[in-house]
């Protein structure tokens, strides 16, 4: 992952399907927990929820 220089501590990922949104996500999240940082994560759907989680757990 790359530095941010951001000082705003929310980040929004949007794309169309297909771009790679999750799996980004579960990658960030994924070094994210690494650090043991508090994360919290949102979706619009069940479904994405799910699939952001399938991804943490393989």
């Amino acid at each position: 992952m790359k530095k941010c220089h951001h000082n705003d501590p929310i980040k929004l990922i949007w794309g169309p399907p297909g771009t790679g949104k999750t799996k980004t996500v579960a990658s960030m999240l994924f070094c994210l927990l690494k650090l043991r940082m508090r994360t919290v994560t949102c979706a619009p759907t069940n479904t994405a929820v799910l699939a952001v989680a399938s991804r943490l757990h393989t």
